[in-house]
């Protein structure tokens, strides 16, 4: 499965620079080695669901981290991803408060572990995309 995430991490970090071309990978983030430690102290199955693949996910967002937007996103996500998968076996209300208790949970607990990156600063941004605009053109870039 190794594979598997390497591209579900590539595949996060397309998403971050979609909107930021500059977003750094994460130096110390071996893509081959990584590994999810899942749900981490609680159960990767509740009431016979496995929602353990959402907290795969989950891991893979805080790994590649970002801004704080970044990471309440990743918080809902992880929230929807439960929620959808108890709704199976569980009622509405039952597989939201679980799904709530989860996201509470990371988002009380798991600072420690979202790897911070500061927002891109627009001006950098614009700066970056003359330039290579520039450079596409072949005319020579001026010096800063």
């Amino acid at each position: 499965m190794g594979v598997g995430y390497r591209l579900l991490l590539e595949s996060i970090l397309r998403q971050r620079r979609a909107t930021r071309p500059a977003f750094p990978a994460p130096p110390d983030l071996d893509l081959d080695r990584w590994r999810p430690n899942g749900c981490t102290s609680s159960p990767d199955r509740v009431g016979g669901v496995f929602i353990g693949e959402c907290c795969a996910r989950h891991d893979a967002e805080y790994a590649i981290g970002g801004t704080k937007a970044d990471r309440q996103r990743a918080d809902r996500l992880l929230r929807a991803c439960i929620e959808r998968r108890l709704r199976r076996r569980l009622s509405d209300w039952q597989a939201a408060l679980v799904a709530q208790t989860y996201r509470h949970a990371v988002a009380q607990l798991g600072g420690s572990h979202w790897r911070w990156v500061p927002p891109q600063p627009r001006r950098l941004a614009l700066m970056r995309r003359l330039r290579h605009s520039r450079s596409a053109r072949g005319r020579p870039e001026r010096s800063a």
